[in-house]
């Protein structure tokens, strides 16, 4: 897993991340995006469509980009395209879980095991810390050179996702979902927060399940599906923990027939369940990473899609003590680090 810590304004916190990982970004936009050798008049007007929202309501985002394009020594518009619409993230069937805890020995933690397909791998996965100049100090994770879809900030609000497929009628209107999600980790203080940004916009993108938490112990659990604000979904018993995985809770939105998929999502689900319902979990950081080990891929009780999955890495966000436990493969092989903002 590549790692980075970046400073100072956004363009200059691009343009060095940019030129650290040049090969790895200029490798995955040729395997991801071959398109963008000769991008469409679509293409075009759609990151035309992109800059004029983003300015609107993420402005530090496009400085960023326009940073990482001239440290990877390519177009503004071809490094804007792989940020936001890489096939990686569009086609690829991939997992993730998330659980939360309100009360620990630690203070409330937000776990996640990000799960990606066999043919993928962690090098292409960045742990990126950020301190802005005039903004919020974040530890975010993702595919190297994308806009981050998880992590936290030095306020202790944490954001956790995992795709949920659906067969709902979709729209291509509203705020990318990752621009959504940046905004949420590097604007708001608290769950709150996130409430009320997320009441403003429209997501756009691939649907998917976010779970927000902060350090006053709170957590919502959000459905995203294009063309609609993300919808909060109210489970079990919020005020002690929280998880998703890839299926809409709420049964408001079709899920597709696809046993294999649907399988691994029920059963990481279902063990999380079981084991917080009937106290098994012991509500500490240890048990929290116990936990996350049993739904690994594959693992004790998860197969994981037919055997095409694997958990490329897991992370527990300790909210309150503004820290990150990162374990950069698979938790059951890779001893946990802590990163601290």
């Amino acid at each position: 897993m590549l790692r980075i810590e970046t400073r100072g304004s956004w363009a200059h916190m691009g343009e060095r991340y940019g030129a650290t990982f040049r090969d790895e970004i200029s490798d995955c936009m040729n395997r991801f995006c071959p398109w963008l050798g000769a991008p469409s008049e679509k293409l075009t007007h759609t990151l035309n469509e992109l800059r004029s929202s983003l300015a609107c309501s993420a402005p530090e985002l496009l400085e960023e980009t326009e940073g990482m394009a001239r440290g990877v020594e390519v177009a503004e518009a071809k490094m804007l395209a792989y940020r936001f619409f890489p096939d990686v993230r569009n086609s690829v069937a991939t997992g993730c879980s998330n659980v939360f805890l309100a009360h620990s020995n630690t203070g409330p933690l937000l776990g996640r095991n990000n799960d990606i397909e066999n043919d993928f791998s962690q090098e292409i996965q960045v742990c990126h810390v950020r301190r802005p100049e005039g903004g919020f100090a974040s530890i975010t994770t993702t595919y190297v050179g994308l806009v981050a879809v998880a992590g936290m900030n030095e306020h202790g609000l944490g954001v956790g996702g995992s795709s949920a497929p659906t067969t709902a009628a979709r729209s291509s209107s509203g705020l990318p979902g990752a621009a959504l999600q940046w905004l949420a980790i590097h604007r708001c203080r608290s769950v709150p927060d996130v409430v009320d940004l997320f009441a403003r916009h429209t997501y756009s993108g691939k649907p998917c399940n976010l779970l927000v938490a902060d350090a006053s112990e709170t957590s919502h659990l959000f459905e995203c599906i294009p063309g609609l604000p993300p919808q909060r979904h109210t489970s079990l018993d919020p005020a002690k923990w929280n998880a998703c995985t890839n299926t809409f809770l709420s049964g408001r939105f079709p899920t597709p027939e696809n046993p294999d998929y649907q399988q691994s999502s029920y059963a990481r689900y279902g063990r999380i369940v079981h084991q917080l319902r009937e106290g098994l979990v012991d509500h500490t950081l240890a048990g929290l990473q116990n936990l996350l080990r049993d739904i690994a891929m594959p693992g004790p009780f998860c197969t994981g899609f037919d055997g095409r999955w694997k958990t490329a890495y897991s992370q527990v966000m300790c909210l309150r003590e503004r820290k990150m436990h990162l374990s950069p493969g698979h938790p059951s092989e890779v001893p946990w680090e802590v990163i601290s903002l």
